[in-house]
């Protein structure tokens, strides 16, 4: 007689990292339940044996179904662009309590409880020493506050919950919308970089789940914070010539003074606001990209279970580049 499949719950797998999540949990064996909205765009769970409760993150009582005899629970889910500031505390921070405070009630036996948080909750790295777990808190962005705000949320329920944090750098791969814009204007022959060269880890989609998945299934995981990353750092220039590579034919480099990127952001801002829609370019978004370097180690991922990203740029990008292709994006 065969065991029962181990459930895993996942919120967020109608995004890029959630459904990359979702193919790997269903592909080694789980039973995968996602917690949706009612007007998520499903394309990417589509024809996928993945049970849909389309109960949003806003009530607990919502989630007795779906959280069940749960065994991993991945809280995926989160805002990246906000008008408002208080837009990224409801969706970073209350709805992660409204998940937690679920979970005390309706799965209290769960194995683990998985919180996708962010590097930018660290804020830069200093000089060439790569962050680490021990750095301290220094978000420049209402988004990473509110990344901080809900991992200080995780340490209220640590005593109660079995919680391990894990904080993506940088993520590319396919289905991705945002790395993909520098691929794109890479592609089409022209970059925009910042007057220095910027250091940062640029990881792709499929360590990141391994690794999310590895936090979850370590034994000394419950309690811990990993950033699950690349083995080193990378400059756009780098990328660039990946891509160029593919396509055959290089790029133009413009080098954006501070003051250049400080206003165009700015603008970018304003005519989200006018359009009532956020844009990726933000007052916010540009403190963050004229800092020097973004690096981060993840030693302690790879002391605990194992954890080192195995896809390097030089594949993963093409493999990225070919799937855009394919699919009419580029």
């Amino acid at each position: 007689m065969s065991l029962p499949k181990k459930i895993a719950v996942v919120t967020g797998a109608t995004g890029f990292v959630g459904s990359h999540l979702a193919d790997r949990l269903l592909a080694e064996g789980y039973e995968v339940r996602c917690i949706v909205r009612r007007n998520s765009n499903l394309q990417w769970l589509a024809n996928k044996p993945v049970q849909l409760y389309d109960t949003g993150l806003t009530r607990p009582a919502d989630l007795a179904d779906v959280l069940h005899n749960a065994d991993y629970v991945y809280h995926v889910a989160g805002t990246v662009k906000s008008l408002k500031r208080e837009g990224y505390y409801v969706g970073n921070v209350e709805t992660t309590q409204t998940l937690f405070d679920a979970i005390e009630q309706y799965s209290p036996h769960v194995s683990r409880v998985v919180v996708v948080s962010s590097l930018s909750v660290t804020g830069p790295a200093r000089g060439d020493t790569p962050l680490d777990e021990q750095s301290p808190y220094c978000p420049l962005t209402e988004y990473g506050r509110s990344k901080v705000a809900q991992e200080l949320l995780c340490a209220q329920y640590a005593q109660r919950l079995p919680i391990s944090i894990v904080r993506p750098p940088a993520i590319y791969g396919e289905r991705d919308v945002d790395v993909f814009l520098f691929f794109r204007s890479c592609y089409q022959g022209f970059i925009a970089s910042t007057w220095h060269d910027q250091r940062f880890s640029l990881v792709y989609v499929g360590d990141v789940v391994a690794g999310m998945i590895g936090a979850a299934t370590a034994p000394n995981g419950i309690g811990q914070t990993y950033f699950i990353s690349s083995e080193r750092g990378y400059q756009w220039g780098e990328i660039a010539d990946i891509v160029a590579r593919h396509r055959g034919k290089r790029a133009i480099i413009c080098r954006i003074p501070d003051w250049g990127i400080r206003g165009v952001s700015a603008l970018a801002e304003l005519w989200g606001h006018l359009r009532k829609s956020p844009m990726i370019l933000s007052r916010d978004k540009a403190n963050e990209m004229i800092q020097q370097s973004w690096v981060c180690s993840s030693g302690k991922a790879e002391r605990d279970f194992g954890y080192r990203a195995q896809m390097p740029p030089q594949k993963g990008i093409v493999q990225t580049l070919q799937w855009y292709e394919q699919n009419g994006w580029l």
